[in-house]
Formats: C-alpha cells, structure tokens, sequence
C-alpha cells in the first residue's frame, strides 16, 4: 500500500522507528510495543473471570486493522477457545465511517442471546460503554474490555461502565523511540530490533497509580 511504499522509500535515508506495530521486512530500525497477541490473552482471562461460565462473549474490531490489532484478536480468541466451546463472534465496523457503523455493529452484538461480555480492540472501548448505558445495561451485566487509558476511557471504568482497560504505557514508547534514535544516530550504537513494553491491566481501583 502507499505507506508501505513511504517507508521502504524513507529506509535509505532516515532511520525510523515503528510504535505499537510494525511492517516487516521494512528496514526500521526498532519497533516498540506490546506483545499484541499476549494481551489479547490477558483479555481473554480477564473476561472470562468476570463473565459467568454460560455468557457469552463477543469482539469489536475496527478496519481497517493492522497486525497489532489482528494479534489482539487471535489472542483474545485463542484463550475464548481454550476455555469454552461457544464461538466467540467478531464483529467489524469501518472506523471511517464514524460512530453510524460502530452503533451498527453494536447493535448487531446486542442481539446476541445471552451476551455477557464485549472484547474493544483499540481506544474506541468508551463508545461501546455509552452504547450500553443508553441500553440501561450499563450495570455489570455486560462487562466491557478494551484498551488505552484516554480520558474517555478512564470516565467509563470510574464509571464502572468498562470493567479493564490494558494500558501500553504511551508516554514511556514515546521516550523509547526517542532513546533509540539517538543511541543509534548521536551515539552510534546498537539499539534493540524490539522494545516491549508491559501488558498493564488497569482497573478504576488502580487508574490513577498507571498513569505515565
């Protein structure tokens, strides 16, 4: 695609650094994030101790999507397999299109019988939770997961609207990026291919100790 062109065009100029993703085979000189798929294994085990064992649960995923989003998901199905035998469906809205799509797909989740839990791969988890306050459902009776500790996101699980968010400590990439490029341009030396960052759970108990 373009922005695949863009980097393989920028390598033989400018060392460069992926945040929370990366394109490989690109030449970048270090990429700085979480381990995608294991927390969407921590999702999934977050999910499953708060919904019955009978619930069941379903995924949100915007696309266009990137390989930190699709790892979130197969991790977060692959725990959903290994600890019930119901299909844990994925339901996709076209983050372009705005929040007309995202209700769309909400409300298609809303209609699953007995649904106890809702997976958000990206930031947009507050918009799930205001779906379901409108609903009145905004009780505990569907737990909500999803990522990012941005404003909104931190109003719903104070809330208790969202149950867990998983934070990937921004600031703290931000300032690995930075380090990178200088180790690497100033200081001629090595820097690591890959930075992980840790898989934080947060909770409304602890939101204001996991803040950068």
């Amino acid at each position: 695609g373009p922005f695949e062109s863009f980097v393989s065009e920028m390598k033989s100029r400018l060392p460069f650094v992926f945040f929370d993703s990366f394109i490989p085979g690109t030449g970048y000189l270090s990429a700085i994030g979480q381990d995608a798929f294991q927390s969407g294994i921590v999702a999934g085990r977050l999910m499953h101790l708060v919904v019955p064992p009978d619930g069941r649960v379903a995924v949100l995923r915007a696309v266009p999507s990137d390989y930190h989003i699709e790892d979130r998901v197969g991790g977060f199905l692959t725990y959903c397999r290994r600890q019930c035998g119901n299909e844990t469906p994925v339901f996709d809205f076209d983050s372009h299109q705005g929040s007309a799509a995202r209700r769309k797909s909400l409300q298609r989740i809303s209609e699953i019988e007995g649904l106890r839990g809702i997976f958000v791969t990206n930031a947009s988890t507050h918009q799930a939770a205001g779906f379901w306050a409108e609903r009145k459902a905004g009780d505990g009776r569907v737990k909500i997961v999803g990522y990012d500790l941005i404003e909104d996101n931190i109003r719903c699980l104070r809330e208790g609207t969202v149950d867990f968010l998983i934070s990937q400590r921004p600031e703290r990439q931000g300032f690995e990026g930075i380090l990178a490029l200088y180790r690497a341009v100033v200081l001629k030396a090595p820097v690591a291919k890959s930075i992980m960052m840790p898989i934080d759970i947060v909770t409304r108990e602890n939101v204001d100790h996991c803040r950068d």
